[in-house]
């Protein structure tokens, strides 16, 4: 690698260039990379026009629901007896929220081999590790016959000890383990992220610094641990 080439990526990887960069962390691992693409989310709600009660479930729901079957029964049998288009009320035909789609994103970005210090695949080796379960064991869960001959039961724990520390039930909201959080150049952040799937690619050249190649391209997806709401927007924006 020239030595022109390695100021440029000295220079991409500096913090006045930090609107291109991406920091994923988890624990003490950071990643930090260059952004191949713009970022960007999709946010999504079911809405639906239903027969379902507007009011909900109170005493004038309830009503409401009771007369409203008992008139739609009625439509329906003089409906079955004419022949005649059922009528629908504009009511019936209001558009219901009904459900709000967890998002997620995927980020590709390229960690560089810019010195002899740099050790990208020993952080790419921990990033796999923290995106893999990990092995436990049960002494005491022997329950057939193979598992008595094994002397142990093993299983699987989630992904980096993912789980949930503590919950506030009055706001819905917690606080957990093992998640990541993002750094989307200067103006975007995430906290409490998982980490469904990870992929990587390696250059085929070797860095003459240390052997190790000399980029290193991942694609990781995230979603959040808990569904999001309007109350946490302002926490993503850094300006």
């Amino acid at each position: 690698m020239s030595n022109n080439v390695s100021l440029q990526i000295e220079q991409e990887f500096s913090p006045k260039n930090a609107h291109k960069q991406i920091q994923a962390t988890l624990g003490d691992l950071t990643l930090v990379g260059l952004l191949t693409e713009d970022f960007g989310l999709d946010l999504n709600n079911d809405y639906g026009a239903n027969d379902e009660n507007l009011f909900g479930d109170t005493a004038f729901g309830r009503m409401a629901e009771g007369a409203g079957n008992s008139v739609k029964k009625g439509i329906e049998k003089i409906s079955d007896v004419t022949g005649t288009d059922r009528r629908v009320s504009k009511e019936s035909a209001l558009q219901h929220w009904q459900d709000s789609k967890r998002w997620s994103f995927s980020v590709t970005f390229t960690m560089v081999n810019t010195s002899k210090e740099t050790r990208n695949m020993a952080k790419l080796k921990k990033a796999i590790k923290l995106v893999l379960p990990t092995r436990a064991t049960d002494n005491a869960g022997a329950r057939t016959a193979t598992q008595a001959t094994l002397g142990q039961v093993s299983y699987l724990a989630a992904p980096a000890g993912y789980g949930i520390s503590s919950w506030t039930a009055a706001t819905s909201t917690g606080e957990f383990t093992g998640t990541w959080s993002v750094r989307i150049g200067k103006y975007m952040q995430f906290k409490n992220l998982v980490c469904p799937s990870l992929s990587f690619k390696l250059s085929k050249e070797r860095s003459r610094l240390n052997g190790e190649p000399i980029w290193i391209q991942i694609t990781m997806q995230f979603e959040p641990a808990n569904l999001p709401t309007a109350e946490d927007v302002d926490g993503w924006f850094s300006v």
